[in-house]
């Protein structure tokens, strides 16, 4: 019998399932390209990404992407940011998304220039800035990667050993040649820090990739986290828009709940997480201590095998000792008996000879 009242399975946008420090750089982006009515089928150039992820937050847009390294294929290219191979105002929007920190200081002003000059209308740029409390929140998530993976960070220490931009110089670098500018949070950061030592904390338990547990966050906490403090700032620079408009239309983006808003659902995905390790760490160290008997009884064998190999060892020994014995004997029995076959023959003559003398024929 059919059930009538049985429920279709929830499909889940793939997109949702991306960790969610990737997630929201796309999902901004998309968000910035609606609000600001981009027409479908319109050019965009991400420069500083890799093959996929922005395209499937853009579907109505004609995608190019560019890096500096990787394999030319299909819409990839190779390009340096800051000597972009493309006409004045090529495409219609320029995205580079978390790829400024990466950027040695000294190219910076180029690859801010090269971004505003293939631009014939907009360029949203999200990068983390320099300031007291995003640096620490860096060092304490990097300080935990080392310590967790017995290993360094390249991710991390590149923004260190290049120094995160400054968000002030860099919106006014956006802010000229006719480009109004203003800047959108994303990433809370405090729920950033807590989201990113809990999503490394599964890598090192290896936890296998859980999809619907970065799904429920990015669908319930994600729309939450456009507020300050923020781990990045999105800035967005229109050509030709006046700045009311620009800053009207990236307010109109940020999130306007409480900051408190997400936190039970953060606070049960940590708890999830948190008694997923404990059983972890009880699993292991049973299995530690099943392992430790294991080891014990194995070198208990050895021991038994290498007492048994040794004994063989002397047997086989004594074996060959005694059959050099034996030879030797042999070779003894031969050598006398040889040497008693002339006293014998002489014996036997000497009996035929009395046998003649008293039998006479």
């Amino acid at each position: 019998m059919t059930d009538t009242y049985a429920a279709a399975p929830r499909v889940v946008d793939a997109r949702l399932e991306l960790p969610f420090d990737q997630y929201q750089r796309y999902r901004v982006t998309a968000d910035v390209l609606a609000a600001f009515g981009v027409e479908p089928g319109s050019l965009v150039l991400e420069v500083g990404g890799g093959p996929g992820p922005l395209e499937a937050f853009l579907p109505e847009h004609e995608l190019v992407v560019s890096d500096i390294s990787g394999a030319h294929l299909g819409r990839f290219l190779l390009a340096d940011g800051a000597a972009l191979p493309f006409a004045d105002q090529t495409f219609a929007v320029v995205v580079t998304l978390d790829t400024l920190e990466h950027v040695p200081a000294r190219f910076r002003p180029a690859f801010l220039s090269e971004l505003l000059r293939v631009s014939e209308d907009l360029v949203v740029l999200s990068a983390p800035f320099a300031s007291p409390e995003l640096e620490l929140a860096e060092e304490a998530l990097n300080e935990f990667i080392r310590a967790r993976f017995q290993g360094d960070f390249p991710t991390l220490d590149e923004h260190a050993d290049n120094g995160l931009p400054e968000l002030e110089p860099t919106i006014a670098a956006l802010a000229h040649d006719g480009f109004s500018a203003a800047t959108l949070p994303s990433g809370y950061l405090p729920r950033w820090l807590a989201g990113m030592l809990v999503h490394h904390e599964l890598l090192a338990t290896g936890v296998p990739h859980l999809g619907k547990l970065h799904a429920y966050y990015n669908e319930v906490v994600s729309p939450l986290d456009c507020r300050e403090p923020s781990y990045r700032h999105v800035i967005v620079a229109a050509r030709h828009r006046p700045m009311a408009e620009v800053e009207r239309v990236v307010d109109s983006l940020r999130s306007s709940e409480p900051a408190g808003s997400g936190q039970a659902a953060l606070n049960a995905i940590a708890s999830s997480v948190l008694t997923q390790r404990l059983n972890a760490v009880a699993r292991t160290d049973l299995l530690g201590r099943e392992l430790d008997e294991s080891r014990e009884l194995a070198e208990a064998r050895l021991r038994d095998v290498a007492d048994r190999d040794a004994h063989i060892l002397e047997l086989e020994r004594r074996l060959q000792d005694m059959q050099l014995e034996q030879d030797a004997l042999r070779a003894e029995a031969e050598r006398r008996w040889m040497l008693g076959l002339p006293h014998a023959a002489r014996r036997v003559r000497a009996k035929l000879s009395r046998s003649k003398e008293t039998n006479p024929q």
